[in-house]
């Protein structure tokens, strides 16, 4: 499906274009638009494609003279985030993620920019319901296409950079969560969320970190493609960028220690147990002996073939007086 949007010279707002030949003739419109640097006019021209077929494809090769290894990557979803220059155009692959609620792991929403000097088209996968609201929405912004395409451009990328501080902030309370847990009460149910999060982390820089090099590069060349103003809005999203891969970072060495601090207070916990009943061990050794000495089934045993009557209770005060001494003694020797 292709459908433009076109705000033109005679400035009558923006017009839904639902044709080819109506987009057709809007990108003829906007070619003839020329500033006298070579800079785009006021004609603004934004076509969005959601799965085309191979009639659309070669349809926008003819007429925006597209590079065949674009249209291969259009229809090629799970790309890396890149920025590729060509003669005319930049072609950007950009992901905007997302947490499913159910299961809370992170979906991604892959979003194709080529963007030229009098046009930019849009390219979206069938499943990316959070992109095209966001599309449908600046779409009907007549005042963004007032600014032309650099502003068209910059609430684009702006939308999908966005994107990710609400889900760094989430990590950010979780981590503050996991950490007072490990301290209070560790588990292997503790455990599996961090390996969880940090796989989440892992999936995340995997694609920040070659996101964070588009939007570098596509700040170095705004002047080539936009107006001066919007360099700054580029340079905005660029830094947005950055503070999103540092919290990134951060969050990543937060996990790492979480789970050092939760294998140390498993590991203590075993050893106090371990004491605990190393304790009981040696307070209950000098007891068995006496125990087991009287107990062997000797022919002729003193004490039991003329049992006076006090023995038995005399060796029960005997067996608790080394049992005292056993708990006092490890209490000076810090034991227990």
């Amino acid at each position: 499906m292709i459908e433009g949007y076109y705000r033109g010279a005679r400035d009558f707002g923006v017009e839904v274009l639902n044709d080819v030949e109506a987009i057709q003739a809007a990108h003829q419109e906007a070619l003839q638009q020329k500033t006298e640097d070579g800079k785009p006019g006021h004609c603004v021209l934004w076509v969005n494609v959601q799965k085309p077929t191979q009639d659309e494809l070669d349809w926008l090769q003819q007429n925006f003279k597209l590079h065949p290894l674009v249209l291969e990557d259009i229809v090629q979803r799970d790309q890396r985030s890149k920025l590729e220059e060509y003669q005319d155009y930049m072609f950007l692959v950009l992901h905007s993620p997302a947490v499913e609620p159910q299961s809370a792991d992170l979906e991604w929403e892959e979003l194709h920019i080529i963007i030229s000097k009098h046009w930019v088209v849009t390219a979206l996968d069938k499943n990316s319901p959070r992109l095209e609201q966001a599309i449908k929405k600046i779409a009907t912004s007549d005042r963004l296409f007032e600014r032309g395409l650099g502003s068209l451009v910059y609430h684009l990328c702006d939308g999908i950079v966005d994107a990710y501080f609400p889900i760094m902030d989430d990590y950010g309370d979780q981590m503050d969560e996991v950490e007072d847990l490990v301290v209070d009460k560790p588990d292997h149910a503790l455990l599996d969320r961090m390996f969880k999060l940090k796989r989440n982390l892992v999936q995340m820089r995997r694609f920040l970190s070659p996101q964070r090099d588009v939007f570098r590069t596509l700040l170095d060349r705004s002047d080539d493609y936009f107006d001066a103003h919007a360099r700054p809005y580029f340079r905005d999203i660029y830094d947005h960028m950055v503070r999103v891969y540092d919290s990134l970072d951060s969050l990543r060495d937060q996990v790492g220690n979480a789970t050092d601090l939760y294998l140390s207070v498993v590991n203590n916990n075993m050893n106090m147990v371990m004491k605990r009943l190393t304790v009981i061990t040696t307070i209950f050794m000098p007891i068995t002996f006496v125990t087991g000495v009287f107990g062997m089934n000797f022919g002729h045993s003193p004490q039991v073939e003329n049992d006076p009557g006090w023995f038995f209770w005399a060796c029960i005060v005997a067996l608790a007086i080394i049992a005292s001494v056993m708990v006092i003694t490890l209490r000076r020797l810090k034991f227990i």
